[in-house]
């Protein structure tokens, strides 16, 4: 089967977003724009929460953290019957039905994803050595360390529902991922349709490259981009345009709430300066097989 696209809308921004989430982060029903931001001096990050009124993004949140700008992942951690909680590497921010209360652990942890299980569970993802990723559940009002529940990343696709994986081509391999596939640094699986079919979205990246004869010395010209799904059976169902900058960031999200489900990409400058591009690609089931 393919699967049918168009591209919906875009924006730029001049704030530097480097990773980008959704949720329902303040437990009123309504999806937030989550963005984790770098900042002028590279030092630490900018978290903000921001609502679609329609017309724009509204901020409702914007702090300053000492954790790096890669690592966000947003979700029901504390358990479906409360609010989505956003998490860095450090800092954790939860709802309190007032205001979002902050708690920082005093070491920084590989923050690499997020996923849902079949039994509709949503665990965070921690890379705690390079090949040893353990899902944890999170406890907000803990005294201590917030993460709980301590056990192995499912193994399997078959046992997730949706999976979101952000991280360098060795940590993202270590997990048993092939090069293609980690390679671009973004990947997940998602089950988007009334069929529960489960697809694989990840960055492809296609370089020109020149390889000496004597030293075999390997000069990269220049690469670009591609976002492609597969099916289980690895089969490309769908794949972007060629896309010039690097997406930063892939999510199974459309926060402007119109109701068409698809994918937000988020890509790199074309150069120092200039402004970052947010998209939104629709995404629909084909009655043709393939």
């Amino acid at each position: 089967e393919r699967l049918n696209s168009k591209f919906i809308w875009g924006e730029e921004t001049d704030d530097m977003p480097r990773r980008i989430a959704s949720g329902d982060v303040m437990g009123d029903g309504k999806p937030r724009f989550i963005s984790l931001h770098e900042t002028p001096d590279d030092k630490g990050s900018v978290l903000k929460v921001r609502r679609w009124d329609g017309k724009t993004f509204v901020t409702e949140l914007e702090e300053k953290s000492e954790s790096s700008p890669d690592k966000l992942q947003v979700g029901k951690f504390a358990g479906e019957g409360s609010p989505a909680i956003i998490v860095t590497e450090k800092t954790l921010w939860a709802w309190n039905g007032k205001s979002f209360s902050r708690k920082t652990l005093s070491n920084p942890r590989t923050v690499i994803g997020a996923t849902i299980l079949k039994n509709k569970e949503e665990r965070l993802l921690i890379a705690d050595a390079p090949a040893d990723i353990r899902s944890y559940r999170i406890n907000p009002k803990a005294p201590g360390d917030w993460l709980v529940d301590s056990i192995p990343a499912p193994k399997a696709s078959k046992d997730v529902v949706w999976l979101a994986m952000h991280g360098s081509l060795p940590t993202l391999v270590a997990t048993g991922l092939g090069e293609e596939y980690a390679d671009g640094g973004v990947l997940g699986f998602w089950t988007p349709f009334q069929d529960d079919k489960l697809y694989l979205y990840y960055v492809k990246v296609d370089r020109d490259a020149d390889i000496d004869k004597a030293t075999k010395k390997v000069t990269i010209k220049g690469e670009h981009f591609y976002v492609v799904m597969l099916n289980m059976r690895g089969f490309e169902v769908w794949a972007s345009a060629r896309l010039d900058m690097r997406p930063l960031d892939v999510i199974i999200d459309n926060i402007r709430g119109d109701g068409k489900q698809g994918m937000m990409v988020l890509l790199k400058e074309p150069v120092k300066g200039k402004p970052r591009q947010i998209g939104f690609y629709e995404l629909t089931p084909s009655d043709k097989e393939q």
